[in-house]
């Protein structure tokens, strides 16, 4: 789990909700709203509904239509907390008994708040294309495994899918809010998070933090000796090594409970798992690169090519070591982590 994050993040807020809250320019009569904005749908919509039980539902988005699209992930929750409670004191119910075969509908109203923040329209034009491009997430921030990179051609186009970290299908007036949506693969969207229910009480939302200080990838193994014994043992049965996490801090803390919830619900031992390789791989260049000085040995026979020595332990061990460019390859946080707990980096240097 990586931070997303991005220097001009504010910015890109405000160009998210002009985007989906677009006013049309006309020089004599000033700026009015599209008739498919945000806006424009929840004002009509207070019309709709003026004189019923409705109306302070209605009245709440409206008002605050821009607060729910622009306020970080832990501000999302005053708002739902907010229109529980209009909801409870109206008894507004947003599900009915189809009474041809039983199952639970949506009604007219869910529909209405679905349509004022209509997630479908948003996904199928250029606007999350021109947000990907801008936010520069490279790698899926819940699992860092697989490329989400966006790319826009005459002929074809792909972008990562975005999450819901509030599900549309129970908030559906979060479903354009910029926190609440996650560029992720489609592995942690919808074959593994899929309506789980997240919250920012009990998960990580990776605007606001990541796994780094509170917990961090480890081999669990026999223990030999020393990194030849390892490779060896690892040739003979893959099964004798296995990737694990290890706890940074107490695990009574609610961060930490909230790290095991995204590990589990993304599956990431089981994911990681399967790219033993990759820690086979760190543990081949602790046997040979282990020796003091080979980083200093490298930058001074190629002064062109590395600025520091830090460019050439990035480049032997194959990680970004700032935690915060982890969303640029995959992989990152794991060859760090694996190399911090072999101390690879200090015998190299």
């Amino acid at each position: 789990m990586n931070l997303i994050n991005h220097p001009d993040i504010d910015f890109l807020v405000e160009e998210h909700y002009n985007r989906i809250c677009t006013k049309l320019v006309k020089p004599s009569q000033g700026r009015f709203y599209y008739s498919t904005s945000v806006y424009e749908k929840l004002n009509k919509k207070l019309t709709k509904y003026n004189g019923t039980i409705y109306y302070d539902l209605f009245y709440y988005l409206f008002e605050n239509h821009d607060k729910i699209i622009k306020n970080k992930v832990h501000d999302l929750e005053k708002h739902i907390y907010k229109l529980k409670d209009i909801i409870s004191t109206n008894n507004i119910v947003f599900k009915v008994i189809n009474p041809v075969d039983g199952k639970l509908i949506y009604n007219d109203i869910y529909k209405d708040i679905e349509d004022s923040f209509d997630y479908e329209a948003y996904s199928a034009s250029e606007k999350p294309y021109k947000l990907m491009l801008a936010l520069g997430v490279d790698v899926c921030p819940y699992c860092n495994r697989q490329y989400v990179n966006t790319f826009i051609c005459p002929d074809g186009k792909t972008r990562a899918t975005l999450d819901h970290f509030y599900s549309k299908s129970e908030y559906p007036y979060l479903a354009l809010s910029f926190y609440n949506l996650i560029p992720s693969c489609y592995s942690c969207n919808s074959s593994l998070k899929g309506r789980i229910p997240f919250t920012f009480n009990k998960n990580i939302n990776p605007y606001h933090s990541s796994f780094e200080n509170i917990v961090s990838f480890t081999i669990n193994y026999k223990k030999i000796g020393d990194s030849k014994k390892y490779i060896s043992e690892f040739y003979n049965d893959a099964a004798f090594m296995n990737i694990d996490f290890k706890s940074l801090v107490h695990k009574n803390r609610n961060d930490y409970k909230k790290a095991e919830r995204n590990i589990k619900v993304f599956k990431l031992k089981e994911l990681y798992n399967l790219h033993k390789d990759i820690v086979l791989r760190v543990i081949q260049q602790d046997v040979i690169y282990n020796k003091a000085g080979y980083a200093k040995t490298i930058k001074d026979k190629y002064p062109k090519i590395f600025n520091d020595e830090e460019e050439v332990l990035k480049t032997l061990i194959g990680y970004h070591s700032n935690h915060l460019e982890f969303n640029k390859s995959p992989f990152s946080r794991l060859l760090r982590d694996i190399s911090d707990e072999l101390d690879l980096k200090n015998k190299l240097s």
